[in-house]
């Protein structure tokens, strides 16, 4: 395994694949990205088996299972980062109040 962390966007293949159980529902969730390619590039990437298939579904495997719970942490705790500095950067109010001597001029 190199270095650099797999593209975020195979790692949200793989989430949706393992929630659904389904490489077909992931790729309906997520739109045509060739999902079942890059399940196999990311299990290549590991050098493990991350799902067994079945008829009409997937299951994981116990390092597909480990990846899932681990991913779905970490995914969870970018999506609470990104609302957090979102609302940061929600425009102030400013309150101004003038006397009636200002408001008159």
């Amino acid at each position: 395994m190199s270095e650099s962390l797999p593209h975020l966007t195979v790692l949200r293949v793989f989430k949706a694949s393992a929630r659904n159980g389904s490489l077909q529902a992931a790729a309906s969730e997520l739109g045509p990205s060739a999902v079942s390619h890059r399940i196999h590039a990311l299990a290549a990437y590991l050098d493990v088996r991350l799902f067994e298939r079945r008829v009409r579904a997937v299951e994981l495997t116990v390092p597909g299972n480990t990846l899932w719970l681990k991913l779905a942490d970490g995914f969870r705790l970018i999506e609470s980062a990104v609302r957090e500095v979102h609302t940061l950067q929600a425009p102030a109010e400013i309150a101004v109040s003038a006397g009636p001597a200002i408001v008159a001029k």
